[in-house]
């Protein structure tokens, strides 16, 4: 009778690199079917728990690292999930991707993070290269100028839009009721008796700074405060664009006594004009920030909050069940933010 060789046994500390161990060597040293490895180290059903066990045991004790080239090759997704956002500093589209991450590790996926700056080509070279990488999905805010190729390399994919929406753009949607959030901030400012309110956003090109815009201009309506186009300053939603919009608000004569800022980045420079000119608040000026960022509660910043935690989850939610593919069709979410009312707003100046 022929003897079967026992076990080859790896050290752990092997000094060949880790992606030289194979699924053939931890069939080998467990005296187990390559088939069988194989299978246990997908979850496959067939296979039964104890065997499932050993083998991820024997595999990370060999420092065997899953070759995810070879399996894109074969046609297969990774197991990477893509996010394109237009601003990492943006506090929202930072707690957005820690939250998203968290969710994703909970489901054996890995986020990767790419910024378009708002930049259609630089978006559209960050789509290519996770298709390239054969992404299991993709969630992004889409560019005002997100280009036809973009939406075409997205097409059929599992894909979710966060918080902004572009024409053609095919797949999910999860975002913010803007237009009720805003319209609620600019009530709140009327009924301390404000009636020249100022607004500072983004470029109506984009769904969100449209969508304020058109909150607050509900709310001037309804209360039969005529809109004067001077005290609406639309621009990229930067600091900068802020701080010269500030100013100028300032400047102006008769001065609004109120101002809604479209966004919390948009809100840091604004602050930073209004310490430089040392307005004092709310006395002169009242001021709302449409998103509360980290230490706004601390500089006593009225804010319209945004509802991180609710997006987070039903992006997670929808994309997955998109990626599992169990009949799952692409749906739309949006939740309203909350007035957290502070120091920074009060009664207007008689």
């Amino acid at each position: 009778m022929t003897r079967k060789p026992p076990p080859r046994r790896l050290s752990p500390h092997k000094s060949s690199t880790a992606g030289d161990v194979t699924i053939k060597d931890i069939a080998r040293h467990l005296g187990l079917s390559h088939a069988t490895v194989s299978r246990a180290l997908n979850d496959h059903p067939a296979t039964n728990e104890l065997t499932k066990a050993r083998v991820r045991e024997a595999a990370l004790a060999l420092g065997y690292v899953r070759n995810a080239g070879a399996e894109m090759m074969r046609g297969a997704s990774s197991r990477l999930v893509g996010l394109i956002i237009p601003d990492i500093q943006n506090e929202f589209f930072s707690a957005v991707a820690k939250g998203l991450a968290q969710r994703c590790a909970g489901q054996g996926l890995h986020l990767v993070l790419a910024v378009s700056e708002d930049d259609p080509e630089l978006e559209r070279t960050h789509v290519m290269a996770l298709r390239e990488a054969r992404v299991a999905g993709f969630v992004i805010s889409p560019s005002q100028g997100c280009k036809d190729a973009t939406k075409a390399l997205l097409a059929g994919l599992p894909t979710v839009k966060l918080i902004r929406d572009v024409s053609g753009l095919a797949g999910g949607f999860v975002g913010i009721d803007d237009r009720s959030g805003a319209y609620a901030a600019t009530r709140h400012l009327l009924a301390l008796g404000h009636t020249r309110i100022a607004f500072v956003g983004g470029p109506e090109a984009i769904s969100t700074a449209k969508d304020r815009l058109a909150g607050y201009l509900q709310a001037l309506t309804e209360s039969g405060v005529p809109r004067d186009p001077s005290y609406i300053y639309l621009g990229p939603p930067r600091p900068g664009f802020g701080e010269i919009a500030t100013a100028h608000i300032m400047s102006m004569t008769p001065r609004p006594t109120a101002v809604l800022l479209g966004s919390a980045r948009l809100a840091l420079g604004a602050f930073l004009a209004l310490r430089r000119m040392e307005v004092p608040l709310p006395g002169q000026l009242s001021v709302l920030s449409y998103g509360d960022e980290e230490g706004a509660s601390l500089g006593g910043v009225t804010a319209m909050a945004l509802p991180v935690a609710d997006i987070v989850n039903a992006l997670a939610e929808q994309l997955f069940s998109l990626i599992q593919g169990k009949d799952a069709q692409p749906t739309s979410a949006t939740f309203p933010p909350a007035l957290l009312v502070r120091s920074s707003t009060g009664p207007a100046p008689a």
